[in-house]
């Protein structure tokens, strides 16, 4: 996600050089065929009723892209929120007068929250058959799916080994995670370090954070609905292509400028793709792209705060923006 208030323009031209090249190419040959061959163009009547139709449709496109967009960041807060709630149930509901059994039993259990975290945002990151493929001057804003590595280094240092060797054979980590959490309360209840309405309370929590992944797993296996997609693009790029036609009746009638006119419709060209771009670039928010929720951002805060609400010292820093891209 990018931060800062103002987009730099090495941004706004990596994704726009190609487009700019096509619109001042296509406005130059309706310009040129128009004054050295033959007259041709459409009303400039039609053409405003094609771009308010267009307009109309986008709207639609990129709020729907923008109620997913948001919606991930609300479940992530929803996490967020579990997450502490959980921390505090523990360091309150285990009472032990072994301080040692009481501060391993929950820190092994906040550390396993916070390797659920982590295994959660590896798994949403995975390349899914729908999902973009990110090439070009575009691939440099892209930052790949987890590998071996990130799964022992951001997982496993929070799992015992055992546990670890055994979640890896499982298909979806992050699920399993929580099921040791659940088997962990009940060994707590069993041990008579917690009663029967405190684990209750532990297992709601931690079914809280079951139906927040199971909302993040229906945004990431649900493509946003094609139809939508390819006929909103579709649609732009046909408006594209009859905009200097319209623009050339006015051309013909009041304008003589070369500049001017491709100038105009190039600008009017790249506002209607832009928009398009927009809404493109917000169905998925969990691709591990500039542009997604900064879910490793939130899963390091969340690491800082649950280390410190047990008094853990061993707290890394803050993920920073990388000239205002957190990711």
């Amino acid at each position: 996600m990018y931060i800062y208030r103002n987009l730099p323009l090495s941004l706004v031209w990596r994704f726009g050089w190609k487009n700019f090249a096509i619109f001042i190419g296509w406005g130059s040959l309706i310009y040129y065929i128009n004054h050295n061959v033959t007259p041709i163009y459409l009303p400039f009547e039609l053409i405003g009723t094609v771009g308010v139709a267009v307009t109309i449709f986008l709207s639609f496109k990129n709020s729907q892209s923008y109620d997913r967009l948001w919606e991930a960041r609300k479940i992530w807060g929803e996490l967020a929120s579990a997450s502490k709630i959980l921390t505090n149930q523990l360091s309150i509901y285990i009472s032990s007068t072994d301080k040692d059994l009481h501060s391993n039993s929950v820190k092994k259990i906040v550390y396993r929250q916070i390797a659920f975290l982590n295994a959660l945002r590896l798994q949403l990151r995975n390349k899914f058959p729908h999902s973009r493929e990110y090439k070009g001057a575009i691939s440099v804003y892209y930052y790949g799916e987890a590998n071996e590595k990130n799964w022992t280094e951001e997982v496993g240092k929070f799992l015992e080994e055992s546990e670890f060797a055994k979640l890896k054979q499982k298909t979806n980590f992050a699920l399993n995670v929580l099921n040791f959490q659940y088997i962990d309360f009940l060994w707590l209840k069993n041990k008579n370090l917690i009663d029967e309405i405190k684990q209750i309370e532990l297992n709601k929590t931690i079914d809280k954070c079951i139906e927040a992944q199971g909302k993040c797993e229906r945004i990431k296996s649900t493509p946003f609905p094609r139809q939508y997609g390819f006929f909103s693009k579709a649609f732009v790029w046909i408006f594209i292509l009859m905009l200097p036609l319209s623009l050339i009746d006015i051309n013909l009638k009041k304008i003589d400028y070369f500049v001017v006119f491709v100038g105009l419709n190039t600008l009017i060209s790249w506002i209607f793709i832009t928009l398009e771009l927009v809404g493109d670039y917000s169905e998925d928010p969990f691709e591990n792209f500039a542009s997604d929720v900064p879910i490793s951002s939130i899963c390091r805060n969340l690491e800082i705060d649950l280390k410190s609400m047990i008094g853990n010292t061993d707290i890394p820093g803050k993920i920073k923006d990388e000239n205002g891209y957190l990711m």
